[in-house]
């Protein structure tokens, strides 16, 4: 079945709760074209699998988009609801998602995120429960977000390249078996916050590397304190000068705090980091525009 009109939930009373509700064993069902607001719980939500949600204007709802773990999320607006998308393992590709509470909020799940705008929440991307495969987050532009651009404290496992965070008021937490590579973090209130965690009997600790770090306020790369003296892996990584990090390095770039081996360190940026030409022009301008 496919849900193909532009309606306004806000001008039923039917829809005051919860805009759209696709319920248990509904599959192969399309929900397009869309226009859904006021709704107290929610604008969409799909506790099935098999959901295709796309080309859909979801604002000022008590959440924008709920999702079950074979739903596909796809060139939406999701603009000033509680959280954008909360979900458990969804692909979640090509929306703008601008206003909300956290951008997109885990819990539990391993969702992949695309190649979204996320921008101007209060976080960006939140994870809040563990899960044991790992979550994909590549190709966004996450940018202007008031706290934490990735707040992965939790310790699930996570694959996160070829990101551009700038600009955001707070850093990025990640921790346990995370991998990151090819990111921007630039201009944001502190950089990127690493802990060591434990999953299914061993510890494991996040590993950075060609990554471009520079013009954070606060630091570069920080350890975050644990029972375990865990050391991170940063080498390979560009700091804002050729002389590399601050910090506990004796350069003159982004800090790095204690138990953060990032020798050997990159003395010119990673031409490839970031979400493409589009982010590294993103970081072009606004360089410029800082004089």
């Amino acid at each position: 079945q496919s849900t193909k009109r532009t309606n306004s939930s806000a001008a039923s009373d039917v829809y005051k709760r919860q805009g759209i509700r696709i319920e248990h064993r509904t599959s192969n069902c399309s929900i397009i074209y869309n226009e859904i607001s006021n709704c107290e719980t929610g604008g969409i939500s799909s506790c099935s699998g098999m959901i295709y949600i796309a080309k859909n204007y979801i604002y000022k709802n008590g959440n924008g988009v709920f999702a079950s773990s074979k739903n596909i999320i796809e060139d939406n607006i999701i603009v000033n609801n509680g959280n954008g998308i909360y979900c458990g393992s969804p692909l979640i590709m090509n929306n703008t998602i601008v206003g909300n509470l956290a951008g997109i909020f885990v819990s539990p799940g391993h969702p992949t995120i695309l190649n979204n705008t996320i921008e101007n929440n209060e976080i960006g991307i939140l994870v809040f429960e563990i899960s044991k495969k790992p979550m994909i987050i590549m190709d966004n532009i996450i940018r202007n977000n008031s706290r934490e651009s990735i707040d992965d404290l939790i310790g699930s496992p996570a694959i996160i390249k070829h990101n551009l965070i700038s600009y955001n008021g707070e850093n990025v937490i990640i921790s346990g078996n995370c991998s990151f590579e090819y990111n921007i973090v630039s201009f944001n209130g502190g950089g990127i916050s690493c802990e060591p965690s434990k999953l299914n009997g061993t510890v494991y600790a996040p590993y950075l590397h060609y990554n471009n770090i520079y013009g954070n306020k606060d630091f570069g790369v920080r350890y975050i304190e644990t029972i375990w003296d865990v050391i991170i892996d940063a080498t390979y990584n560009y700091w804002g000068s050729s002389d590399g990090p601050s910090g506990y390095g004796s350069g003159h770039g982004d800090s790095v705090d204690r138990n953060i081996i990032f020798e050997p360190w990159l003395s010119e940026p990673v031409e490839n980091a970031g979400r493409g030409d589009e982010g590294n022009k993103y970081n072009v301008l606004r360089e410029k525009e800082q004089g």
